[in-house]
């Protein structure tokens, strides 16, 4: 059982904040309000978190791979990362919404139900469209108006928390 979350514009507050870290690699993304705590109660019950960018992993972020900086990030914001977690990132090849989708069918070939998916983006909600049933991928900002997906109300990830700490047990972590 597995979480997705789109990093720019869904785990960090805006899709621009890639531009800024870009630009100056002390100005690191601010982590949207209450998704650290969504990410962590599916973790707590079970499920795998998946977080996606598709950022060209080819990126150095002063000297250091993007790949790398996000994982540094998400530790010191607090989101579960280590066992029972994946940071994807595209790998340069195909168009990135079709390395996503290839990430996922890679999942689901292999045995891996994706359960719920997180995006702000319209693009990124379609690809995992292709994975996740319609209605268990939420999305936020601009992407809240793709067709047969979830908004999640007024972006608010704290009010959505009580829906996750809500769920059922799905596997027992070691």
């Amino acid at each position: 059982h597995v979480v997705a979350f789109d990093y720019f514009g869904t785990v960090s507050v805006a899709d621009a904040d890639l531009g800024d870290w870009l630009k100056d690699v002390n100005d690191a993304p601010d982590a949207r309000p209450g998704v650290a705590e969504v990410a962590t109660a599916y973790r707590e019950r079970g499920y795998e978190v998946l977080y996606i960018t598709t950022a060209p992993s080819i990126i150095d972020l002063g000297g250091a791979p993007i790949g790398d900086r996000i994982a540094d990030w998400l530790t010191e914001k607090g989101f579960p990362l280590g066992e029972g977690t994946t940071l994807w990132v595209w790998d340069g090849n195909h168009t990135p919404m079709r390395g996503m989708s290839g990430e996922l069918d890679r999942l689901v070939s292999e045995g891996a139900t994706i359960d719920a998916a997180y995006t702000d983006n319209e693009d990124k909600a379609l690809a995992f469209k292709s994975a996740v049933q319609s209605d268990r991928v939420y999305t936020l900002g601009s992407g809240a108006a793709t067709s047969g997906t979830t908004p999640i109300a007024n972006d608010d990830m704290v009010a959505h928390l009580p829906d996750i700490e809500a769920l059922a047990q799905v596997c027992q972590r070691p």
